[in-house]
This record gives C-alpha cells, structure tokens and sequence, in this order.
C-alpha cells in the first residue's frame, strides 16, 4: 500500500473518489469555472494512480479479477482510456493544464466556455452556459457531462472490482 502521509484525510482510493464527486457538486454550483474544471479533471486524471496504488498493485485477487489490466500500470491505464473514453479528456486537461502550454494528451484541441442564451441555473435542456472541450476529432463536448462518465465510470469500477472495504 502507498504512503498517503501527505494527502491530509485521504488515504484510499474511495476517499479519492469522494474527493471528485464533491469537485463535481462544486463545479454544479457554476458550469462555467474553469477552476472547479480543472480541480476535478486533475481529481479524475489522478484517481487513476489512486486505484492503481491503493487497490490494485498489490491485490492479487483484485488483478485476478481484471486480468491483463492488471498487468502493470500502462497496462491499467490503457485500460482506463479504452473503456472511458471521457478519461482523455480529464488526461488533457489535468495535466495539460498542470503544465504552461498544455504538455499532456493529444484528445483535446482546446477549452472554451459556451457562452449560452441562459444562465446555469436553467435546465441543461436549455442552451446554457457551460465549459466546452473541442476534441482533436473536431467534436466537442461538454466538460460536465465528460465528468459526469468519468464518475460513472469509476463507480461501476468500484462496484464491480474493488469490494474491500476502503478500496
């Protein structure tokens, strides 16, 4: 198991998740902060290792379960990137802007914010303000909603891979 000495009252991957899912409430609060953005693509990016570390490196049974995607670390995080795809997009934009230049991922082109017709506190229905990630194969997307599978994807993980407690 890592040492988690320096990461104040988290110290395992569930406290790592719970960590992005209150990045995600805080970023609810203003669809268009580019700092709550950036927090939770840095949470999400970072969980990564988080699992790895905490849940799976050392866990046979667990690496049983997964099996070759539990061969080493590049092997997992291939993994990760293959079956959610939105995991791209937290890569780009947690390291990239970890970085001046943006160094990391080749998924995202750029941010913007989406300037919409309505403010946030109407329904996602409506055209409103939100961050926009334009991805290298010229679609674009929704940075709320590319966390929103991120989250969904971590906690289908759990649920299936990491029953431990703590896990």
């Amino acid at each position: 198991m890592a040492d988690n000495r320096l990461s104040f009252r988290i110290t395992s991957p569930a406290d790592f998740l719970a960590k992005l899912k209150l990045e995600r409430e805080s970023l609810e609060s203003d669809l268009t902060s580019s700092r709550h953005a950036i927090n939770a693509a840095m949470t999400a990016w970072h969980l990564l290792e988080w699992v790895w570390g905490g849940a799976i490196q050392d866990d046979n049974a667990t690496r049983l379960r997964l099996g070759a995607a539990s061969k080493d670390f590049p092997t997992f995080r291939q993994f990760v990137l293959d079956k959610c795809p939105a995991m791209e997009t937290m890569r780009c934009i947690g390291e990239g802007s970890k970085h001046f230049g943006g160094t990391a991922g080749t998924g995202v082109i750029e941010t913007r914010e989406h300037g919409g017709a309505f403010s946030s506190g109407f329904s996602k229905a409506f055209d409103i303000s939100r961050l926009e990630v334009q991805k290298s194969d010229r679609t674009t997307a929704y940075f709320d909603l590319e966390l929103d599978a991120v989250i969904q994807f971590w906690e289908d993980f759990f649920s299936r891979y990491l029953t431990a407690p703590g896990a």
